[in-house]
């Protein structure tokens, strides 16, 4: 399956209302051309950046907080994402 993605999809373009969540950057990745950023993808694209990020932000919290484990809260983080977006979509080669 194929479609546009965001190319750069992380953590902190991601929203938490009252309503949900909410993407609020629909640029993509700054680093390509628009013809590029509106060719059609594999969502899996943006799923594995926004693993990445979870990855990311869990190191920034150890820093701030050395005790903090932060490959404990990934691992977690990482299969709540998983398991949301295979109930969306299906079960995805991990």
């Amino acid at each position: 399956h194929l479609q546009r993605v965001h190319g750069d999809l992380h953590v902190g373009q991601v929203l938490r209302t009252s309503r949900g969540l909410v993407v609020i950057d629909f640029e993509g990745d700054p680093s390509l051309s628009p013809a590029e950023r509106s060719r059609e993808r594999s969502p899996l694209v943006d799923l594995a950046s926004l693993l990445l990020s979870l990855d990311h932000a869990g190191c920034a919290a150890a820093r701030r907080q050395p005790s903090f484990d932060w490959r404990a809260w990934s691992s977690k983080a990482r299969a709540a994402c998983l398991s949301a977006y295979e109930l969306e979509v299906g079960a995805v080669d991990r």
